[in-house]
């Protein structure tokens, strides 16, 4: 589970960093702020 966790992280990362948009840094944020609550 944490692995996959960490995949989708790292991914949408990727993502995030190849085409950048506040939609996906809002997700990551959030996804952020879910693993460290």
């Amino acid at each position: 589970m944490i692995d996959t966790c960490a995949q989708l992280f790292h991914a949408r990362r990727n993502m995030m960093l190849n085409q950048f948009s506040k939609a996906d840094a809002t997700s990551i944020q959030v996804i952020i702020g879910l693993l460290f609550l």
